[in-house]
C-alpha cells in the first residue's frame, strides 16, 4: 500500500466517521424532539381537560344563575306582598336554587356536556 492510497483511505475513513456522527446527531435530535412533542400533548390533552371542565362548569354556573335568581326576584317583586299576607314563606327557596345549581353544573362537569344543553335539546 502506498502514501497515496494510504491518504485516500484515512480520508475515506474521516468522511465515512463524520457522516456517523452527523447521522447519530441527527438521530438523537430527532428522537429528543419527537420525546418533547409526545410530553407536550399529553400536558395539553390533560390541560384541555380541566379547561373544558372549567368552561362547562361556568358556563352552566353563571347562566343558571341568571336565570333563576332572575326569575326568583321578579317572582318576589310582584307576589311577595301576596304569599307574605296569605302566611307562605318563601325564605327556603334562594338556599334551594343554589343546591339546584351548583349540582347542575357539577353533572355537566362530569357527564362533559352542560345541563343547560340537554334541556334545550328536550325542548326543542
Amino acid at each position: 500500500m502506498d502514501e497515496e492510497e494510504r491518504q485516500k483511505l484515512i480520508a475515506y475513513r474521516k468522511q465515512r466517521q463524520k457522516e456517523k456522527e452527523l447521522e447519530h446527531n441527527l438521530h438523537r435530535d430527532l428522537r429528543s424532539e419527537s420525546l418533547r412533542t409526545e410530553m407536550k400533548s399529553i400536558r395539553e390533552q390533560h390541560q384541555n381537560q380541566v379547561v373544558t371542565g372549567a368552561i362547562i362548569f361556568f358556563g352552566t354556573l353563571f347562566p343558571l344563575y341568571l336565570f333563576l335568581f332572575g326569575f326568583y326576584f321578579f317572582f318576589n317583586i310582584y307576589f311577595a306582598t301576596i304569599l307574605a299576607m296569605v302566611g307562605i314563606d318563601l325564605g327556603w327557596l334562594p338556599t334551594f336554587l343554589h343546591a339546584v345549581i351548583w349540582t347542575a353544573s357539577i353533572i355537566s362537569v362530569y357527564l362533559q356536556r352542560s345541563v343547560l344543553d340537554m334541556i334545550l335539546d328536550r325542548v326543542t
